[in-house]
């Protein structure tokens, strides 16, 4: 159970619309039905069910596809939609955008187109990988009808966007010789110096673009060795090209566009990419200081030189402290050697002697009462300053 993905209904909704908006051939499809529930809006939109025997499919569109029909549109009519599948998130239904809408008897020809569609798909030719727009461009090739209004626009967007050289291969862009007009031109382009073909006119009605569904045509820019950008129309139009060209645009300026970066937003590009590599260059170079002084300290910390400066500091602190220590035994001693002075100074028998006090001794025995002596001994009297030597002519005792 741990292994299941599990998503809400926004995730899933949102998944399946890219899903077929994703996908090129949904997003031009040609549909044939009935109409059905038509609803013209006050908006100018209109909202509407295609059917037939079998299904059907909700379809609507917008008002500014509306004005371009050329047929009034009631239900019941057979009729050939171009449009494109897409889903709506919010109720996960899906339906088609139309763009345009044909009776079907006029469709005719969408259907043989559509035909050939489905050939060039089998073969593969919409499925080659594309090539790459060179956004630096040294030359453009513009193939386009020399006096159309597409030409002007192509060229001012380049010129307004990048310094490069156009080189403009006029061909026709309509009728019955304009196939053979613009394979004539795509060959030349391929065959010159130009980095970029750019293969567009302006928009028209269905007819006016059937040069651009040629097989030979698409054959042609498929098997080109140069990228082609292709501006067929406008964005309610069609062609072959569009799907077998490198890049599609939607417009001839758009192609313009797309056909090479803008000086401004290079120069603000290169500005931004300078900035990021200083403070990379700068972040890198603080990196390695900090690198570098850890090294330093490292070796300093570690150098014979630092270890004996350490072990200095050490004996230093030593001999501080010993000193410290000695010093206070020095002074405890000194303490005791005053007191013990002091002591002996107290204990000295001689001290006595200045205060008028003696020494007696009889036969070299001290005599420290009467009982000691007898009349007519000899005695010898100690003072401070020598000795008298006496005889006891009477002996007095306390009290009597």
């Amino acid at each position: 159970m741990s292994n299941i993905k599990i998503i809400d209904v926004t995730t899933l909704n949102n998944y399946v619309k890219n899903v077929f908006e994703g996908d090129i051939f949904l997003s031009r499809v040609y549909i044939k039905g009935e109409i059905s529930n038509l609803n013209k809006h006050y908006t100018g939109h209109y909202y509407f069910t295609l059917k037939d025997e079998n299904s059907k499919i909700s379809c609507m569109m917008f008002s500014s596809y509306v004005k371009n029909l050329k047929h009034e549109i009631k239900n019941g009519d057979l009729v050939l939609i171009f449009g494109k599948v897409t889903v709506y998130d919010k109720q996960g239904t899906y339906q088609i955008y139309a763009y345009n809408m044909e009776p079907f008897g006029v469709g005719q020809y969408l259907l043989q187109l559509e035909e050939l569609k489905r050939k060039f798909k089998e073969e593969g030719l919409f499925d080659r990988p594309r090539k790459k727009i060179n956004q630096y461009p040294k030359e453009i090739a513009l193939i386009t009808s020399k006096s159309g209004a597409a030409v002007k626009d192509v060229i001012h967007t380049i010129t307004s966007r990048w310094n490069c050289k156009i080189k403009v291969f006029p061909c026709l862009v309509q009728g019955e010789d304009a196939p053979k007009s613009i394979i004539k031109c795509l060959k030349q382009a391929d065959k010159s110096c130009a980095d970029t073909i750019i293969l567009t006119r302006g928009g028209g009605a269905n007819e006016d673009l059937k040069a651009f569904n040629d097989e030979e045509l698409i054959r042609t820019c498929s098997s080109l060795s140069k990228p082609l950008i292709s501006a067929i129309g406008h964005q309610i139009d069609s062609s072959l090209v569009d799907l077998v060209s490198d890049l599609f645009a939607i417009t001839p300026t758009e192609a313009g566009e797309k056909s090479c970066a803008k000086r401004s937003d290079l120069i603000l590009n290169i500005e931004s990419l300078e900035n990021f590599a200083k403070r990379s260059i700068i972040s890198f170079i603080h990196s390695k200081e900090n690198i570098i002084l850890h090294l330093i300290n490292e070796i300093e910390s570690n150098s014979p030189k630092q270890k004996i400066n350490n072990y200095l500091n050490n004996v230093i602190s030593l001999m501080s402290k010993s000193k410290y220590l000695l010093d206070i035994k020095i002074n405890q001693y000194k303490s005791i050697l005053s007191n013990l002075d002091l002591k002996i100074s107290l204990l000295n028998p001689y001290l006595s002697f200045e205060k008028g006090y003696s020494l007696i001794y009889k036969d070299k025995n001290k005599v420290t009462c009467l009982d000691n002596v007898k009349e007519n001994d000899i005695i010898d009297v100690y003072l401070n300053d020598g000795k008298i030597t006496a005889q006891v002519k009477e002996i007095i005792k306390n009290g009597k």
